[in-house]
């Protein structure tokens, strides 16, 4: 099993900026960084066109983008990834669970391409001894 954060490369018919970042990039398997890379470019437009929009193009500082990322509650890279509140710490709680069947990665949950799940039930926290770890 492996879990993504964002829809499998394989449904870019169902996802415009899935389909732009595969065309852009190239390749028709990415690896998976280039997906954290490309979202957070259209995270940093997002904030970036809502301080202009805000406060005009002089509005734009260093100071004022870092407000702006703490301060996002709704992004999902247009619908690519499922909505994530950098206001929460932690992991977000959107996700794609895919199995290997037969040599091929198969959507298992949700079932449904094209769609993220966001449980914030399925979230679990794990405490560990960083210490014993390298102990044993």
């Amino acid at each position: 099993y492996m879990y993504l954060n964002f829809l499998p490369y394989e449904e870019a018919d169902v996802n415009e900026e899935l389909a732009a970042m595969l065309e852009y990039v190239g390749e028709d398997r990415p690896p998976s960084w280039t997906a954290n890379s490309w979202a957070a470019g259209l995270l940093f437009e997002q904030v970036v066109e809502g301080i202009v929009a805000a406060s005009g193009p002089n509005g734009l500082t260093r100071a004022a983008v870092l407000e702006g990322l703490a301060a996002t509650t709704q992004f999902d890279a247009n619908g690519w990834y499922g909505t994530i509140d950098y206001t929460v710490p932690g992991e977000g709680d959107c996700y794609v669970v895919l199995q290997v069947q037969g040599g091929e990665f198969v959507r298992v949950h949700p079932e449904e391409r094209g769609t993220v799940a966001c449980e914030p039930e399925a979230l679990v926290e794990v405490e560990i001894d960083a210490a014993a770890e390298f102990a044993g």
